[in-house]
């Protein structure tokens, strides 16, 4: 099995693993959409990285924090391949 580099992908940088999103998310309010996802993400100070894959998520409203989750770690897997 490969292994995994300090991001959590196989020898590709591809940024925050997905659990560490939750902190740079920290504060928000559900139900959201994806631009207030980013706004909260720079309120926190996330980086240039996080807000990449934030932007990259559909734009649609989030019902929670898992929900929010799942469709950022299919952005890094999209952004990855």
């Amino acid at each position: 099995m490969p292994k995994q580099d300090e991001q959590g992908g196989h020898g590709r940088t591809t940024g925050q693993p997905p659990a560490n999103i939750t902190q740079h998310l920290k504060g928000c309010r559900f139900p959201c959409n994806r631009n207030d996802l980013i706004k909260q993400a720079r309120q926190n100070n996330a980086n240039q990285t996080v807000i990449n894959l934030l932007q990259n998520m559909p734009n649609r409203q989030y019902a929670n924090m898992a929900d929010v989750m799942k469709s950022y770690e299919q952005a890094r897997e999209k952004l990855a391949a």
